[in-house]
């Protein structure tokens, strides 16, 4: 944990202190040093941090401790925090019960793919969108859905997505595949995301229905109410929960995926409708094609369950003095 020292170093005089001279303090270097293995590995991530800041404004407004605690979990599962890559981001929450808004790591599907090739169990894994005319119902024997998939990739971007399918292969050879509808994703969204309706809402902040909102039928001043990353992008947060799916079900997961899935999780049980308004103009999860192998085996549905959840590891150091 991270003591009460440094959790309140940027609060009392918010603004009058960069997360530079934040990094830059004696005693914030010294912890770098002695967590990160050495002076080089520090400077790296110091870089790292103040560059992801730079790309985020909003992170300046963050407790800097939990800048620092969130970049060293990325730096622990050595995944990089730039945007272009997509793998792993900081992301500023509001955390309304302390009155205060804080940094959080948030695990891009990249981010997982990466991990699970780290693992040296898989020869590939990825998950792409199913585009309208590409399902062709299912095998009269197996009941296992069946596709063809669109070879002009052109045409194929123009049309509507109707469901997403992730797939991932061994070393050894075995294959597996899972396939959701839209609807059964947005259904999934809607039962375990806080943030996210998929009907209208009334209350405090009412919002417009799933439908309604992708149509654009509300009032564009309401948008920081669809701050949510399942409305600033669905189809990302979408692969995301289908390889966590398949994975939990079929997979095998290294401790650091176990580690990974578990952050990932609580961070997103812990989303709220409370984030700064400027949060939902950005893409934090990358975007990507998938590489369908034409020889997959089979493709299997399953319902949503939730995601297996790892043992814990510690990451952090229990005491980070004040800067």
């Amino acid at each position: 944990m991270l003591n009460n020292s440094l959790v309140q170093t940027n609060n009392s005089n918010k603004g009058a202190r960069t997360i530079s001279q934040y990094l830059a303090g004696d005693n914030v270097q010294k912890m770098l040093v002695s967590s990160l293995g050495g002076e080089k590995e520090k400077q790296k991530f110091v870089s790292n941090i103040i560059s992801a800041v730079s790309v985020k404004p909003q992170l300046q407004e963050c407790e800097f401790s939990t800048v620092v605690s969130s970049g060293l979990l990325a730096t622990s599962l050595n995944l990089s925090l730039s945007p272009s890559l997509g793998l792993a981001y900081l992301v500023p929450f509001k955390d309304t019960k302390n009155d205060r808004t804080v940094a959080t790591f948030i695990l891009g599907y990249r981010g997982y793919i990466q991990l699970a090739i780290r693992s040296g169990y898989y020869a590939d894994l990825d998950c792409i969108e199913i585009r309208q005319g590409e399902y062709l119902g299912k095998d009269n024997i197996t009941g296992k859905p069946k596709f063809k998939f669109i070879e002009n990739d052109e045409e194929r971007d123009k049309l509507p997505i109707i469901g997403y399918l992730a797939y991932f292969e061994y070393l050894n050879g075995f294959k597996k595949t899972l396939y959701w509808t839209k609807e059964k994703m947005a259904a999934h969204a809607d039962r375990y995301s806080p943030a996210f309706s998929l009907e209208a809402t009334k209350g405090k902040y009412p919002k417009v229905s799933f439908a309604d909102y992708e149509a654009g039928n509300y009032p564009k001043e309401d948008e920081w109410k669809y701050s949510s990353f399942w409305y600033v992008d669905f189809d990302s947060m979408a692969k995301k929960t289908l390889i966590r799916q398949l994975i939990s079900k079929w997979g095998i997961m290294s401790i650091d995926m176990q580690t990974a899935d578990e952050i990932d999780t609580r961070a997103m049980e812990n989303e709220t409708e409370e984030l700064p308004e400027d949060v939902f103009k950005d893409n934090f999860f990358g975007n990507t094609e998938g590489l369908l192998s034409d020889n997959i085996e089979s493709v299997e549905t399953e319902e949503a369950a939730l995601p297996k959840r790892g043992r814990k590891k510690e990451i952090i150091e229990e005491n980070i003095l004040e800067g």
